[in-house]
């Protein structure tokens, strides 16, 4: 993220462009927090991810969810960082790296 960010202040992008990798990712981790609050819960189930509970538990709270001020302050925390981790690991996988 922080490569793109200073790729696109290289290159002579305006403010507002070089904002969008950290600004986008984060607004959309607020919506989901927001449309979707489906706290973690613990199962047997091997269908259930464990980055997919981690997430779930930072972002929206453990078999509780959290209230609105509280879901939209981790969003807007860890958004960016959970989505481009996300995007790395998916890639990382695709690629048989991982």
């Amino acid at each position: 993220m922080l490569l793109v960010i200073l790729l696109l202040g290289r290159l002579g992008a305006p403010g507002w462009m070089t904002t969008m990798p950290w600004s986008l990712p984060t607004l959309a981790t607020l919506v989901w927090t927001i449309v979707r609050p489906e706290p973690a819960v613990v199962s047997n189930d091997d269908d259930d991810s464990w980055p997919g509970y981690v997430i779930r538990y930072v972002l929206v709270g453990e078999d509780e969810q959290r209230d609105l001020p509280r879901r939209a302050i981790a969003a807007a925390v860890f958004g960016a960082p959970v989505v481009w981790s996300l995007l790395v690991v998916g890639v990382l996988v695709l690629l048989g790296l991982v």
